[in-house]
């Protein structure tokens, strides 16, 4: 709700990762925000399979966890820890991808 009030961003919410492939399938996404806690496969899982697919090459996925020692993942562009800001988290967010983004064109 709160990247809705602070940006001009396009939000769409899933509720489970099989409709979040699905979505996936047929929209591009500029940034994929999953939490790592979802009862039908993690975050990380999601993101690696995605990422190994080559369905990530121009999506910045972020994992959001409670977990404060998360194991970097290939795909992943970067993690944000709960709890967080809900009105900073826009903020988290277009730094993650401004990184991500730099990382692309100099590496």
């Amino acid at each position: 709700m709160a990247l809705c009030l602070t940006t001009k961003w396009r939000v769409i919410v899933v509720p489970s990762v099989r409709e979040a492939r699905t979505l996936l399938s047929s929209l591009h996404a500029d940034v994929l925000l999953v939490d790592e806690r979802m009862p039908e496969e993690s975050g990380s899982e999601l993101v690696l399979s995605l990422f190994g697919a080559g369905a990530l090459t121009r999506t910045t996925a972020i994992l959001v966890t409670a977990q404060r020692d998360v194991a970097p993942c290939p795909g992943i562009a970067g993690v944000i820890t709960k709890p967080f800001n809900a009105l900073g988290l826009a903020t988290q967010i277009a730094s993650l991808v401004r990184r991500r983004s730099s990382d692309r064109v100099g590496g």
